[in-house]
């Protein structure tokens, strides 16, 4: 993840126009180098996802059902047909009713 805002703008404590300080600039080198130490799979730091000793000792836990993805889901259903036109400008959201 390249970081195009410095942090201190987002915290609200420089503007936007302002230059990268010393240390946003630190801050996003160190951010860059921790995305790129863990496995783009399943987020773990490479020097465990990686060792070879450790291959028999991860497990993976039964899955979690998000609702609100599974609405969505079933709605998104309804619109796969090659009937519907612009099927890319749909956009999809979920709320939580009475």
């Amino acid at each position: 993840m390249r970081l195009r805002v410095p942090l201190s703008v987002l915290r609200g404590a420089r503007l936007p126009s302002d230059p990268w300080t010393k240390r946003d600039a630190a801050l996003a080198q160190a951010a860059e180098l921790l995305d790129r130490s863990r496995c783009p799979g399943c987020g773990q730091p490479l020097w465990l996802a990686y060792d070879p000793k450790l291959e028999k000792r991860w497990q993976s836990p039964l899955p979690k059902r998000c609702h609100p993805c599974t609405a969505k889901s079933r709605r998104m259903k309804k619109y796969e047909g090659d009937d519907v036109e612009h099927r890319d400008a749909l956009h999809f959201d979920v709320e939580l009713t009475d």
